[in-house]
């Protein structure tokens, strides 16, 4: 047991040093719309908040990945960035890992009662999940999602929280960018 814990240690501390790891950005939608994803097909866009799971083990990591998804894209590359042009960024949760959790992620939201897969493959087409992304009616929760998370993985590294835009997110904080381990929410609300 003990051996495990330094290997993960030594594999988060990796990690962070290279910036990989997975991530969810937190999305949301104020109007109906039809919108074309590519040529993956037609998305029904409904008022409410889209979770889209990914993972960023190119250069530049997570902090790359992020700058890219914050940003509206003139020549969208990914399904995500057909999306980021109707919606707003609200947040980000992420992980520092060696370890692709991405579809660990799409697993924990495709259990969620409240979040329903929003389109088949969408963000999928390297893999055989259904898709990594997810809609639902309600602002998702990290401290709810980091805690369905770690009853199917114990050993998942911490979770972080950027705040994109808090006017509204319906989360603590001051319109700033933010970053703490998603357990310290809990701790201080």
């Amino acid at each position: 047991m003990e051996s495990n814990a330094k290997h993960s240690a030594i594999t988060v501390a990796m990690a962070r040093r290279q910036k990989t790891g997975s991530y969810a950005l937190i999305l949301r939608s104020r109007h109906w719309g039809r919108l074309q994803i590519g040529k993956l097909g037609l998305l029904t866009l409904r008022p409410g908040y889209y979770i889209y799971v990914g993972s960023a083990f190119g250069p530049g990591g997570i902090p790359a990945r992020t700058a890219h998804h914050q940003r509206v894209q003139a020549c969208p590359h990914w399904h995500i960035d057909y999306l980021r042009r109707q919606t707003e960024l609200l947040a980000v949760w992420y992980s520092f890992d060696t370890v692709k959790r991405e579809h660990r992620w799409a697993d924990v939201l495709a259990g969620e009662e409240s979040c329903r897969l929003a389109m088949p493959r969408f963000g999928a087409s390297d893999c055989h999940c259904p898709g990594h992304l997810f809609y639902s009616v309600h602002a998702p929760q990290i401290t709810d999602f980091e805690r369905r998370l770690r009853r199917m993985d114990r050993e998942h590294p911490l979770l972080y929280l950027a705040i994109c835009n808090t006017a509204d997110a319906g989360l603590p904080g001051k319109k700033r960018r933010r970053r703490r381990p998603a357990s310290a929410l809990s701790q201080a609300a």
